[in-house]
């Protein structure tokens, strides 16, 4: 470290001066006396860079013995030069005078802090902490203790400050000034119910005490652009009247500080009429009157902590010339209660710690860093987050969360998207934007299907769709911009009109079953899914098998069998399954007698005809309960081919009877049947 002659004479030699005794070479600090640092090893070992230092301080002392003020001083330290050098050239006796001074500046670092703390505490106990305008006192009683600027700093930084050295010098606005903002931020308070944001200018704004000034100008901007859009009411008055405030006093150069100490002012005017009270019954402030003018002053909710009240209750009883009386049993810290407003003796923090008067919590965990904090603060001592926003975004979330609850998935997205939380308000922000997100996804898949649906006529499939839409997703609107709720009207006369349908077609059944079963073909033609057309249409009974082209016998000897295939007649339902109805019955063959086989027949015979579709030569009555249909040749051609003749009849009551006879085929025997 370079030598500096003038920085010596004013730190060095003026110390030597007023105490010699630290320049003895062997119970001094021979380190000091030569602007050594001993805990600079590389260069307190250095014997080069200590020969060095050693002639330019010895040089330094001989120009100082011409000079009137340190004359006396330098003579003696010149006379002590040989002595030194042979501390500091020698390394043995030079780690030994290093140990020293360094356990004696421990030592002397002890018992100025232990003054200094001492002081300190005499302040907190009376006041609650170390006023602001007493910091400028203490720093020079630190420098008269050879504490330096930045070893005060670090212990100041350890104690409780009231207010700040920019409160203490600024001055608090005019009385009238202050009683038109307070009488508008308590008017905003009762037109909104809202006592807790409308306590003071800053946490109207949102902000701690200690902001910024940029940082209130930001958001009176941000304040002042959201007021251009909110409609003309009384509160839309008050707080355009606020943010004048906040723009001509807040948010300039020394506007907080002035503030702070406006509030300060104000708590005393709230108080002054009680100390004066109490000095003319008693002459004094008693510790219960004390106590109760300090919870006084944290009950307003002005964001004073208790060491600050009672440094305003002093304040005003010294000002009025009364004594302030203070429990032996130790002053106790006051809390507020966020719910209720109520101060109360502090319980300790804690999450379980109740209100007495309300019964909710004075202190929650602090949404960032999870520290418990009272319910009424503005920040997180812990970690410095501003509360307010955080109770602002997990106020958002809940508002989100309804919304999505609703079926209103975009409007929760949009109430999502100007948040930016922290901590585990985030972590939460995270999981329900990701849910808002899904429900958006499948409306938008819900509205693909239910058009897919629509054009494949499932009308009872689109309905449900869209049902949940209204019902999850009511502000998700289609590709075509259609709103799902008169998407789900449309849908649901639709399918109440199927329904009636159905309900017709099944009440007409009994009397005209062919047209109730061509009604419900009709419904399941319109709408594919319709389950009750379905139902009712499987619960119909079948007609009566009846002459068809599909009609055919075959006849066993003494038995027969008799089977029969629909197909599609008008106004009749199809039977493209192959729905058949098979009487049989077939009574013992008996012995001997055999029945013809295409094996049995020539191999060049041509095959046996069979009845074949209806012709121009068939007619058919149907008298009594079964058909008769008889061939003639009215057109005066011959009958088909491989027909000889073919008549029907009825052989009994419901038995029909057909025949017809086969040519006559080489090598077989023409059968009748």
């Amino acid at each position: 470290m370079a030598f500096d002659g003038n920085e010596y004479r004013k730190t060095v030699l003026k110390a030597l001066d007023a105490d010699f005794s630290r320049a003895d070479p062997e119970t001094g600090d021979v380190f000091y006396v030569l602007a050594l640092d001993p805990a600079l090893d590389a260069e307190a070992d250095d014997d080069a860079a200590i020969t060095v230092r050693l002639d330019e301080i010895v040089a330094f002392w001989q120009k100082q013995r011409s000079a009137p003020k340190f004359r006396d001083t330098a003579e003696a330290l010149v006379r002590r030069k040989d002595a030194y050098r042979e501390v500091m050239t020698d390394p043995a006796r030079r780690r030994e005078a290093r140990g020293r001074v360094l356990a004696q500046r421990s030592r002397a670092d002890t018992d100025r802090m232990a003054r200094l703390d001492e002081t300190a505490d005499r302040l907190e106990k009376n006041y609650g902490g170390i006023p602001a305008d007493r910091i400028e006192r203490l720093r020079a009683m630190a420098a008269r203790e050879d504490v330096d600027a930045t070893a005060f700093t670090a212990w100041l930084a350890r104690r409780r400050v009231l207010g700040t050295l920019d409160d203490a010098a600024a001055p608090p606005w005019d009385p009238s000034v202050r009683h038109q903002i307070r009488t508008t931020l308590n008017r905003a308070a009762r037109v909104t119910g809202d006592a807790a944001t409308f306590a003071t200018l800053f946490s109207f704004l949102g902000l701690t005490p200690e902001a910024s000034v940029a940082t209130l100008r930001r958001r009176h901007d941000e304040f002042f652009a959201e007021l251009d859009q909110a409609r003309h009411n009384r509160i839309r008055t008050l707080i355009a009247d606020l943010l004048a405030q906040v723009k001509t006093r807040l948010a300039v150069d020394g506007g907080p500080a002035a503030y702070r100490a406006s509030l300060i002012a104000d708590a005393a005017d709230e108080i002054s009429s009680g100390v004066e009270d109490a000095g003319i019954v008693s002459g004094q402030v008693d510790a219960r009157e004390y106590d109760a003018l300090v919870a006084r002053i944290v009950g307003l909710g002005w964001g004073i902590p208790t060491p600050d009240a009672r440094g305003v209750v002093r304040r005003v009883a010294a000002a009025q010339g009364v004594a302030v009386e203070v429990s032996t049993d130790g002053a106790s810290d006051y809390v507020l209660c966020g719910s209720c407003r109520m101060p109360q003796p502090d319980p300790g923090t804690g999450t379980a710690a109740m209100c007495r008067h309300c019964g909710q919590p004075l202190f929650v965990p602090c949404p960032a860093c999870g520290a418990p904090v009272s319910s009424a603060s503005a920040v997180c001592g812990a970690c410095g987050s501003v509360l307010a926003e955080h109770r602002a975004a997990a106020e958002a979330l809940r508002a989100a969360r309804a919304l999505l609850d609703e079926g209103r998935p975009v409007a929760a997205r949009e109430a999502l998207r100007p948040m930016a939380p922290s901590g585990g308000v985030a972590r939460e922000h995270a999981a329900l934007a990701g849910e808002v997100d899904a429900v958006i996804a499948r409306a938008h898949d819900q509205w693909r299907a239910l058009d897919a649906d629509r054009s494949a006529r499932r009308v009872f499939g689109a309905h449900g769709r869209a049902q949940w839409l209204v019902r999850s997703a009511r502000d998700v609107d289609s590709p075509a911009g259609s709103d799902p709720q008169t998407v789900l009207e449309d849908l649901a006369t639709r399918r109440d009109e199927l329904q009636q349908r159905v309900r017709s077609a099944v009440a007409s059944a009994a009397t005209d079953p062919t047209g109730a079963e061509a009604a419900l073909t009709a419904v399941l033609t319109d709408a594919v899914d319709c389950a009750p057309a379905e139902t009712a249409l499987a619960a119909m009974p079948l007609p009566p098998p009846s002459p068809c082209p599909g009609y055919g016998r075959r006849f066993r000897d003494r038995g027969c069998s008799t089977a029969w295939s629909g197909t599609a007649r008008a106004g009749s339902r199809p039977l493209s399954d192959g729905r058949r109805r098979r009487r049989s019955r077939t009574p013992e063959r008996p012995p001997g007698r055999r029945s013809t086989t295409r094996s049995q027949r020539s191999p060049d015979a041509a095959p046996r005809p069979r009845p074949g579709p209806a012709c121009a030569g068939w007619s058919r009555t149907s008298p009594g309960c079964g058909p008769r249909s008889r061939w003639s040749p009215t057109d005066g051609r011959a009958p088909p081919t491989g027909r000889s003749s073919c008549s029907r009849g009825l052989r009994s009551a419901g038995s029909p009877r057909s025949s017809w006879t086969a040519p006559s085929e080489p090598g077989t025997t023409g059968r009748t049947r």
